[in-house]
């Protein structure tokens, strides 16, 4: 898995069929979709229920602020960053609701992966 944030996509759904060419596969061929690392283990229990659907399009740029903070190990282990530095950039890019009451708080993903790439070039 690379070290970005992660929106949801489905190969039902997405243009590109939600296969890259640089997609980790599993034993079985199967995409890896787990975000635990050696040193985090993610529990089902833990995954939000926007991790698991996805838009109509599966090309839905904004993720849940809980998604993205289970996603803040595997990014941080990946980009040789601190935890705390990958959850700081994930409130930093959290959008709240419109006007205060329609909606709920979200992610913008290509923003926050935009600064994410930013901060790995210092």
């Amino acid at each position: 898995m690379d070290g970005r944030i992660r929106r949801r996509t489905s190969p039902r759904t997405s243009a590109s069929g939600g296969r890259g060419r640089n997609v980790p596969r599993g034993r079985q061929g199967r995409r890896r979709t787990d975000n635990s690392t050696a040193t985090y283990k993610v529990k089902p229990s833990d995954v939000p229920a926007d991790a698991v659907t996805s838009c109509g399009s599966g090309l839905d740029p904004h993720i849940s602020p809980q998604y993205a903070k289970l996603q803040a190990h595997r990014v941080a282990e990946r980009n040789d960053l601190g935890v705390d530095r990958v959850e700081k950039l994930v409130a930093d890019h959290t959008e709240e609701r419109i006007l205060g009451f329609m909606g709920e708080p979200r992610v913008n993903v290509l923003k926050l992966n935009i600064a994410l790439k930013e901060l790995t070039r210092k």
